[in-house]
């Protein structure tokens, strides 16, 4: 099985982004995503508000690298074939 690296998740955050129309989103743009770390887990966090506070949107708290990798990667194909398809 291959090691999930931090920047794998990273990648498919700045995919997300990049699919919802922040390139390079800064610190707090306001509805881009952020890869958040602690407790030796991971999340996506989506930025509310200016002054940087986030909505989480992977559940379940901090969780592994390779449990946030699957489920991101499943919706990056999901929007790729729906940005393929109306084309």
């Amino acid at each position: 099985m291959e090691t999930i690296k931090r920047v794998y998740l990273e990648n498919q955050v700045k995919q997300l982004n990049k699919l919802n129309g922040f390139d390079n989103p800064k610190y707090s743009t306001i509805g881009a995503y952020t890869l958040d770390g602690a407790y030796g887990g991971w999340q996506v966090q989506q930025y509310v508000n200016d002054a940087g506070g986030v909505s989480v949107i992977s559940k379940g708290g901090y969780i592994s690298k390779r449990e946030l990798y699957y489920p991101l990667w499943t919706l990056l194909e999901y929007a790729h074939s729906k940005q393929a398809a109306s084309v």
